[in-house]
Parts: structure tokens; C-alpha cells; sequence
């Protein structure tokens, strides 16, 4: 989910922009790719990784969603059971960008070196072996069983279909009903928010899939959880027949089920500014319950996939 193309980023950022404070994205909307770089720099990505940065938009991206993961990990030390493991398992989706990473190496035998996330938490961390073949991959993961599942499963469908991309389709959709199976265990408001998230996210994957990486209606089918009972099939059966990609995003931002979602209150109110400042106050003091928590690793993930959206944007009107 990490590694989409400008135009998959773009709708990602439209499913999630309602946790972007309106004010600061119309803001950097107004700037050119230079002032969102100096922007970012200034405000955003942290002071320890400034030296480190370089002008290309990978690299950008890259210290973004690192700055983001760093600044979400200091919450969980306030959190406990359940609520840690969901936090936790929502942040570890770069993981799991992570283990395709390594996946691909393997199996292309190096040939697309990549930078991998690492951060508090994470199953690397601090520093990734230097893994050469699947089987030092799951002795690694041997205590992360749901993780170690998620490579095997991937490895077999890889083998099965003989093509990469079912690996990761694979791999993406048992991190997404691990994510499901983890909010379960949430109060039953949270749970309900979830399946309506996800049920949007795999409208999204269908109209990626078929109008960005041109897969047949049957690969969409197989990686979408039917069974979710906030899925609008009759949604998802439109954007399959759209003519084009163009048409099937502006079929899914007009929905129904997608305004509702970028209309509901589940998220904070308040800006990004004041809402950081609530938050830093809390760690200090020593008290941090679960639901700012959730609602602040949910709503910088926005802000970050929308600004990363921007800079691929702007990148491209300066090609």
C-alpha cells in the first residue's frame, strides 16, 4: 500500500483528507515543490534526520512517513493490552511494507534496492539483517507468527500465480484483517468506524487495481474481504464498469459511503496545531488515554499521505 503511483496516492489522499487541518493543506496546496520542501523541513520532519534529507521526492517521502513513525511510538508506552496491540499492528502496515521489500530482494535477487522504515516497535528494529534466502526470513519472524504467516501465504501465492504482485496483494490483505481482528477487541463504536473504513479501502483497491495496474475483475474479487458488512457492492460493481480511471474516482468521491466517511466526527475538531499541543501536554503531565491516541496516529496519517500526495503532484508540474 506504501509503494502506489502518484495517481493511487492522490485517491488514498482523498479517502483520508479529512484529517488534515483545512487551513494548513489549502496552505501548502498554494505552494510550489520547493516551498512544501522547506515547509516539511521546518515543521515536520525531525531535527535528526534534516542533514540526512535530499531534494528528490523518494527521498522526501521516505524522512516524512520515518518522522511520522517516530513521533506515533512515544504514545505507546501509555497504552496497555488491546489498545497497544491495535496501534501497534496499524502502524506496523510499513512493516509489512518492509517484508515485501525484503521479499522482492530475495526472490529478484537484489535487483530493487529499497530504504526500509524502521522505528520503535518495529519488527526490525534497530537495524534490518542482512536476509539471502525465505527461509532466513521466517526463522526470523519465528515469534511474530502472524507476520511469519504473511510471508508463507505470500511466498505460496507468488509460487502458485508465478508474478510478484500476488505476494503483496496477499500480504496486504492479511495485514488488513489482522488490523480487523485486532479492533474487535476496541469499544464496539471504534469496531464499527473500522469496518467502515476498510469497507471504503477496498473500494479504493478495486479502482486501483483495475484502472491503475490493470488487473482482470477476478483478481479484484479475490483480494476483497465480501463478507464486510459495510461493503457497497452495488459501489463496487460501478467503479469495475467504469470506462476509465477518471471516471471510476469520481464515482467513488461521490458516493455515498465515501461522504460519509470525510463528513463523520470521529476524528478530532481541532486543528493540528492545537490538537499536538493537547497532546504533548498530556505525555508530560503522565496521562494519555487511548482515544487521543487513536485519534492522533489516524489523523497525521492523513496529513502525511495527503502532503506526500502534494509533492508527487507538484514534482511532476515541474518535470
Amino acid at each position: 500500500m506504501l509503494s502506489l503511483n502518484s495517481a493511487a496516492i492522490g485517491l488514498l489522499g482523498a479517502l483520508k483528507g479529512k484529517g488534515l487541518n483545512l487551513y494548513r493543506y489549502e496552505y501548502l496546496k498554494g505552494l510550489d515543490y520547493q516551498g512544501i520542501v522547506n515547509f516539511m523541513r521546518d515543521n515536520f520532519i525531525l531535527v535528526e534526520y534534516r542533514d540526512k534529507l535530499e531534494e528528490e521526492v523518494e527521498s522526501l517521502e521516505y524522512f516524512i512517513r520515518l518522522s511520522y513513525l517516530r513521533n506515533c511510538s512515544k504514545f505507546l508506552r501509555f497504552l496497555k493490552g488491546a489498545q497497544r496491540e491495535f496501534i501497534k499492528t496499524f502502524l506496523r502496515e510499513y512493516d509489512v511494507y518492509n517484508l515485501k521489500v525484503i521479499m522482492r530482494t530475495i526472490i529478484l535477487r537484489g535487483l530493487y534496492p529499497q530504504r526500509l522504515y524502521l522505528f520503535p516497535f518495529s519488527l526490525f528494529y534497530p537495524q534490518v539483517p542482512k536476509f539471502t534466502t525465505l527461509e532466513e526470513v521466517l526463522k526470523f519472524l519465528r515469534r511474530e507468527r502472524e507476520y511469519k504467516k504473511m510471508v508463507e501465504d505470500g511466498y505460496q501465492e507468488y509460487r502458485r500465480r508465478e508474478e510478484y504482485f500476488y505476494l503483496e496483494l496477499r500480504m496486504d490483505k492479511m495485514w488488513l484483517s489482522l488490523l480487523r481482528d485486532n479492533s474487535r477487541r476496541l469499544d464496539k463504536r471504534i469496531f464499527v468506524k473500522m469496518e467502515k473504513w476498510l469497507a471504503m479501502i477496498y473500494i479504493f483497491w478495486a479502482v486501483r487495481l483495475y484502472h491503475i495496474q490493470k488487473r482482470d475483475k477476478e483478481d479484484v474479487l479475490a483480494v476483497i474481504d465480501l463478507d464486510n458488512p459495510y461493503l457497497d457492492t452495488a459501489l463496487l460493481e460501478s467503479v469495475l464498469s467504469a470506462p476509465d480511471l477518471e471516471t471510476g474516482i469520481k464515482i467513488f468521491t461521490s458516493s455515498q459511503g465515501f461522504q460519509e466517511l470525510i463528513t463523520d466526527d470521529w476524528e478530532s475538531s481541532l486543528s493540528d496545531l492545537f490538537f499536538q499541543r493537547e497532546i504533548e501536554g498530556k505525555i508530560e503531565a503522565g496521562r494519555l488515554s487511548f482515544l487521543p491516541v487513536f485519534k492522533f496516529v489516524f489523523q497525521q496519517r492523513y496529513y502525511v499521505e495527503n502532503v506526500i500526495y502534494l509533492l508527487n503532484q507538484k514534482g511532476t508540474e515541474n518535470v
